[in-house]
């Protein structure tokens, strides 16, 4: 389910939202990601498709970790080498988010990816 982006938040409450933090050299492997989830019929919460341009991107994000009910963290070389960047700060946000839950998975990674293995 690919929903338009919208300040009124038109992914709260949709069950089975998905959050994708990536760094922005990988926004291809990103994409490739998030593709096959939508086509599968699955909420997918991308800033490319949920952040419209001259909202706050801190408070878009922390709102959208806090309500979504799964956190992916694509992990690449670009990830790793980074000292700051949004997608650091949406996996901090995320850990403390992952506090709260009892055995319940909320917070995935994968990790390895480049674009030359898509």
């Amino acid at each position: 389910m690919n929903l338009p982006r919208s300040h009124e938040k038109a992914w709260r409450g949709t069950p089975g939202c998905i959050f994708v933090s990536y760094a922005a050299p990988d926004l291809e492997v990103a994409r490739y990601v998030v593709s096959p989830l939508q086509k599968a019929g699955l909420f997918v919460w991308f800033d490319k498709e949920q952040i419209e341009p001259g909202v706050n991107w801190r408070e878009q994000l922390r709102e959208a970790v806090d309500e979504l009910g799964l956190f992916l963290s694509l992990i690449s070389a670009s990830t790793t080498q980074r000292l700051e960047g949004f997608n650091i700060f949406e996996r901090n946000l995320a850990a403390r988010r992952r506090d709260t839950f009892a055995d319940m998975p909320f917070f995935i990674s994968l990790f390895a990816l480049t674009t030359s293995s898509l």
